[in-house]
């Protein structure tokens, strides 16, 4: 088969000259202006092929002097004036294992289950790296690996309260504020990363119920201003968010929450704390209606009416433009007595404002 000459023949001593005494087919191909391909397919099968890497021949030294003599990968890129990386890859290329890659005792790594036993307790990386003569980013290298850390939220405040309080539902209090948070309170921060904050909101004129809260979970943080007409309770409890979502609370700003897993016993003052916040009654009508998600509507009306025989009317209600919300209703007025009476017959007084049985007979 014919093989058209190359135009760059004329220079193939010269090029094979330059090979042989060190330069590659790129610094070749610069210095005439042409590609290194061209100098390659000129003079390649007139010279022996080096290898890429001129350190290749340093390989056997570096082994004896990484594993014999006891120097870094560091020191030997120095001496030999190239890039770590370099040493570092022939040397594995060789079965050398690095001493990086050697599992060791590390200096602090006796204390490690003490650190995650204070952490754990509560005390910060600051208090613990003070105690044992070190930095906060010591301690929290050693034992990130090993615990999850607390959130920022977590580690900023500067407040308590009974993170445990419904841990147990046991008492009809309990159910009442269960059944209140269900109704005005959100899980405001729970994405993986962002910490676990809690709200409850409720309108001005209802700050007395929100004080009772603040106060039975012994929580000792100020009540804030949310907006002109609201007030709001924040704070931060990891323990209590996971509690409320696996009692059947919801995460998510989606209204999903399910009737939480609680006795029958207390389900009278449950429906009682969420009608204080999710129901809303009118007098000169006399109806009343509670809107929420649709398994706690359902869970109410078929528990009120196997208890009491009123009957609940199911609506869907246009809360916003483009959302809805479920709705249940009463239009009778004898019902709407029937049910109030029975809402708050030898159940806790907890609001001094909101009170049902404040509609006229």
């Amino acid at each position: 088969m014919y093989r058209r000459k190359s135009a760059y023949e004329k220079y193939r001593d010269l090029w094979i000259e330059k090979y042989n005494n060190g330069m590659s087919f790129t610094a070749i191909g610069k210095e005439y202006g042409v590609h290194y391909s061209t100098v390659r397919n000129v003079i390649i099968n007139f010279v022996d092929k080096r290898d890429k890497s001129p350190y290749k021949k340093y390989v056997a030294e570096w082994v004896r002097l990484y594993e014999i003599e006891g120097l870094s990968s560091n020191e030997i890129a120095k001496k030999y004036k190239c890039d770590v990386t370099t040493v570092t890859k022939m040397l594995k290329n060789e079965g050398v294992q690095l001493r990086r890659d050697v599992v060791r005792e590390r200096t602090y790594d006796k204390y490690l289950d003490e650190w995650i036993e204070l952490y754990d307790k509560g005390l910060s990386l600051k208090s613990i790296a003070e105690k044992y003569g070190t930095y906060p980013q010591t301690v929290h290298s050693y034992i990130k690996e090993k615990i999850e850390m607390r959130k920022y939220e977590e580690t900023s405040k500067t407040y308590h309260l009974m993170e445990s309080y419904f841990d147990v539902i046991d008492n009809k209090e309990k159910a009442y504020w269960l059944g209140y948070f269900y109704s005005s309170g959100n899980l405001a921060y729970i994405k993986e990363g962002a910490g676990y904050t809690l709200q409850l909101s409720d309108k001005i004129e209802y700050v007395d119920r929100l004080e009772k809260f603040r106060k039975v979970i012994k929580l000792d943080k100020n009540i804030e201003k949310l907006n002109p007409s609201s007030n709001v309770i924040r704070f931060t409890s990891k323990h209590m968010c996971q509690t409320l979502i696996e009692l059947g609370f919801s995460k998510d700003k989606n209204n999903n929450s399910h009737f939480p897993k609680i006795e029958k016993d207390y389900y009278k003052s449950f429906i009682l704390g969420f009608v204080d916040g999710k129901g809303y009654i009118n007098s000169k009508r006399n109806q009343f209606a509670i809107h929420g998600s649709d398994h706690i509507l359902k869970t109410i009306k078929n528990y009120t009416f196997n208890e009491i025989g009123v009957h609940f009317l199911w609506q869907n209600y246009k809360q916003y433009k483009k959302n809805t919300s479920d709705q249940i209703k009463i239009t009778k007025k004898d019902d709407l007595l029937k049910f109030i009476d029975w809402l708050y017959k030898d159940e806790i007084e907890y609001s001094s404002q909101r009170d049902l049985r404040k509609i006229d007979n």
